[in-house]
């Protein structure tokens, strides 16, 4: 979730979440998208698929982390060159 410098009335500054698709709220202190937001798929870690680690997606719906996207583009490579 982006974040920027943000200044109260009475001068201080304090760190504001943000969000470009949204307008976001404080719910008791916790900052949440509104419902429906196409960007809060961001904010959270999935489990991987093939191995099961925690990730955060570069792309909506991806169930796949990124280490084992790379492995299996390198073994599709490695199995069309043996042909």
């Amino acid at each position: 979730m982006p974040t920027r410098l943000g200044r109260r009335p009475n001068g201080t500054f304090v760190k504001e979440h943000y969000c470009d698709s949204c307008q976001m709220l404080g719910i008791n202190g916790l900052a949440c998208h509104e419902t429906g937001c196409p960007d809060a798929w961001k904010d959270y870690e999935k489990d991987c698929f093939e191995c099961g680690c925690a990730f955060r997606p570069t792309e909506r719906y991806q169930a796949v982390c990124l280490d084992c996207i790379e492995d299996k583009e390198v073994t599709d490579r490695d199995e069309d060159e043996t042909y």
